[in-house]
C-alpha cells in the first residue's frame, strides 16, 4: 500500500485527478454558507428532507475516481507488478483501499460541512455518511473493474492516463447513472418513508459492491495476467 500512496503523491496530475471531485464538492458546499447560513426559514422548510442532500457530495465524488486509472498508471512497468511475489488479490485490495482512502478524505469534509450548515439531525448524519461512503466504495470498485478490463499501458504522456482513457470515461458515466438511481430511490421511496428510502439505497450499494468485489478477488490472478 505504501507503494501505491507514493505513486499518487509523487505525481501532481495523479493526485489532482484523485481529489478534484472532492475539492469541487467542498467549494460548492462552502459557498452555501454565504447564501444559506443563518437562514432559519430555509433550514426549517427543508427539515424533513435534509437527509436527501447526501446526494450533493455524491455528484462530485463520481467525477474523479482514482481506481479507474490505477492499473493504467503503471505504464510499461506493468510487468513488474505481475512479477512481484505477492498474491494478485492483495494487489487488487491495495489499489482499491488506496484509491478509496484518497478520494474519501475530501468527501468526509464535504459531509461534515453539509451537516453543520443544515444543522443535521442524527438521521441526517447517518444518511450523509452511509450513502456517501458506500457510494464511493461502489464507484471505486467499478473503476477498478473497468481499468482492469480497459487498461492502457502505451501512453507517452501521463495526462493520457486520465484524459483519454476509456475506463475513466465509462467510470464517470456509470457513476452518474448510479447517482440518478440513488436520487430516485432516496427521493421516491423517501416520500413514502425516509427509512425505506435510506435502507433501500444502502442495500443496493452493499449488494452491488459485494458482487463486484467478489468477482474481482476470485478472478484477480487471471485478470492481472491478461493485462498487456
Amino acid at each position: 500500500m505504501n507503494i501505491e500512496y507514493k505513486k499518487i503523491f509523487t505525481s501532481k496530475l495523479y493526485l489532482l485527478n484523485s481529489i478534484s471531485g472532492g475539492i469541487a464538492s467542498i467549494a460548492v458546499i462552502a459557498s452555501l454558507f454565504v447564501t444559506i447560513n443563518n437562514s432559519a426559514d430555509v433550514i426549517s422548510t427543508m427539515k424533513d428532507y435534509i437527509y436527501m442532500l447526501a446526494l450533493i457530495p455524491m455528484i462530485f465524488s463520481g467525477i474523479a475516481v482514482p481506481s479507474s486509472s490505477t492499473f493504467s498508471a503503471e505504464g510499461k512497468r506493468i510487468w513488474l507488478l505481475k512479477a512481484l511475489p505477492v498474491e494478485a488479490k492483495k494487489i487488487f485490495n491495495a489499489k482499491l483501499l488506496v484509491s478509496y482512502s484518497i478520494s474519501s478524505v475530501a468527501n468526509i469534509i464535504s459531509i461534515v460541512l453539509l451537516g453543520i450548515l443544515f444543522k443535521a439531525s442524527w438521521f441526517d448524519w447517518l444518511a450523509f455518511f452511509s450513502v456517501n461512503i458506500l457510494y464511493l466504495m461502489l464507484c471505486n470498485l467499478i473503476g477498478l473493474a473497468l481499468n482492469s478490463k480497459f487498461c492502457r499501458f502505451d501512453w507517452t504522456e501521463e495526462r493520457e492516463v486520465f484524459k483519454n482513457s476509456l475506463s475513466v470515461g465509462l467510470s464517470v458515466g456509470i457513476c452518474f447513472l448510479i447517482e440518478i438511481i440513488s436520487c430516485g430511490v432516496l427521493i421516491g421511496l423517501g416520500i413514502i418513508n425516509r427509512w425505506l428510502g435510506l435502507s433501500t439505497a444502502i442495500f443496493l450499494f452493499v449488494v452491488s459492491s459485494y458482487v463486484i468485489y467478489n468477482y474481482l478477488i476470485k478472478n484477480s490472478t487471471k485478470i492481472l495476467m491478461k493485462m498487456e
